[in-house]
């Protein structure tokens, strides 16, 4: 494992000096504007160049992206992935991402995508430690008519809770 870039291991230092020394980081959070983020940042980092090269440095449990236009590459393995403004995420690189739990929104994945997906994940294609998936869409129905038409499902009771079982 590389060792992270001088400002990233002086931003691990300030913020949490016990995580300097280990090769993971729990919870990463990137949003426009990193000196928002990211408590005693100069005002001068533009990039998110260094913070996508760490991501490669360390195991990330969490990872939180608030920035609208992200283009670094996404973790494999994440316990977590929770992207705000998920516009920029295209059917392409929904199928690249590896985590239990995805939380997608504001995103322009289109029905027709969406089904496919749908189709891909049962078909166990694509997304094998995908336990967790939440994504905007407004009203039920029409994504009950939309996207799974052809996918054999049941609608339960809103009380019914099934717990998966590994």
């Amino acid at each position: 494992m590389s060792s992270p870039s001088p400002f990233i291991a002086s931003f691990l230092h300030i913020n949490s000096p016990s995580s300097y020394h280990h090769s993971s980081i729990d919870r990463l959070l990137l949003q426009n504007g990193l000196s928002q983020s990211i408590p005693d940042t100069p005002s001068t980092v533009s990039s998110y160049e260094e913070v996508f090269k760490a991501m490669n440095s360390f195991e990330i449990s969490y990872l939180h992206i608030k920035n609208d236009n992200f283009n670094g590459k996404i973790p494999k393995n994440l316990k977590e992935l929770h992207i705000d403004n998920s516009q920029w995420i295209g059917y392409e690189r929904l199928l690249e991402i590896d985590c239990k739990s995805v939380i997608l929104e504001k995103n322009l994945i289109t029905n027709k995508e969406w089904n496919m997906f749908f189709k891909k994940w049962i078909a166990m294609k694509t997304h094998l430690n995908l336990e967790y998936l939440e994504i905007d869409y407004r009203d039920i129905e029409k994504f009950r008519a939309l996207v799974l038409h052809d996918i054999p499902h049941e609608v339960m009771d809103g009380g019914v809770k099934r717990v998966l079982k590994t």
